[in-house]
């Protein structure tokens, strides 16, 4: 997840920078230049604002140990490779919590990248998140290292599911890394969230929308001109996930994913009409309202 934080920072830059740019020219041209030298004019994450961007994704609580290859060969795991768990994988988040050494950060590609970007921008809640979780010790954990870090964590809690976790299992002195994720709780957040006066007051002020495959969202973020980022995080969300991801990318202004994860090629003839045709419904949209 560190290689799509880097994405998303730069893309966070093309934004934020742009703004800055913005907000400079205004500055300079109606400075009244004396005697005196114009102020400096200060570094443009002094000016982010509480909220400047939100991202949507799947909340999972992180739990990295160091293992072997024996313990990939038990759960069927491969290096530097992120799947869903299975049947076979269930009992690993049990195992890896009895490790001493278990490591807990809040994860989810979506909240690694804010995580990142609260990193860099220092301010406290620059950054806000919206998922999903369980009610139970798991979320309790996750919450705590969200706002440990800095993060604005909006979590729809549900009392009958469990929170979404990860097992991050590294290996070859730190080289490779095998992720496996069960997504539980975190594939039912409901729209009606968005709904929420707070949440909604969060999501209309952003001016950065980053999410894994949201259309409200999405519609939203085109409504108000806000920059919309798309994380390909994993290789299975086009594999399982197309629909909702065809329905998405016409919104996208920015997409960021490894070679890997670079399963779907709008070059392709048998893509290109779901392309165009995408497309032509968000130019009349737009040029509707």
């Amino acid at each position: 997840n560190f290689s799509s934080g880097i994405s998303f920072l730069n893309a966070f830059k093309v934004c934020s920078v742009s703004l800055f740019d913005k907000w400079k020219n205004q500055y300079t041209s109606t400075q009244q230049y004396t005697q005196q030298p114009p102020k400096k004019i200060e570094h443009h994450t002094r000016i982010v604002k509480p909220g400047t961007v939100v991202g949507f994704c799947n909340p999972l609580l992180d739990m990295t140990v160091v293992g072997n290859a024996n313990i990939l060969k038990k759960y069927d795991l491969k290096n530097n490779d992120a799947i869903l768990a299975g049947e076979k994988q269930m009992g690993i988040y049990e195992e890896i919590e009895k490790d001493p050494n278990v490591q807990y950060t809040a994860g989810g590609s979506g909240q690694n990248s804010l995580r990142f970007v609260q990193w860099i921008l220092k301010k406290p809640n620059s950054a806000a998140f919206f998922g999903a979780v369980g009610e139970d010790r798991y979320s309790k954990i996750l919450e705590r290292e969200a706002i440990s870090d800095g993060l604005d964590v909006k979590y729809q809690y549900h009392a009958d599911k469990s929170t979404g976790t990860c097992a991050v299992i590294i290996t070859n002195g730190g080289k490779d890394r095998s992720l496996c994720a069960n997504l539980s709780a975190s594939r039912y957040y409901t729209d009606d969230q968005l709904e929420i006066p707070e949440n909604k007051k969060i999501i209309e002020n952003a001016r950065l929308s980053h999410l894994s495959t949201v259309e409200k969202i999405a519609r939203i973020a085109d409504k108000r001109n806000c920059p919309l980022l798309f994380n390909m995080s994993a290789a299975y969300i086009f594999e399982s996930y197309m629909d909702s991801v065809m329905a998405v990318l016409p919104y996208v202004n920015i997409m960021i994913g490894s070679t890997e994860k670079s399963m779907f090629d709008f070059r392709k003839p048998k893509h290109l009409p779901l392309r165009i045709s995408g497309i032509r419904q968000i130019w009349r949209e737009s040029h509707a309202r």
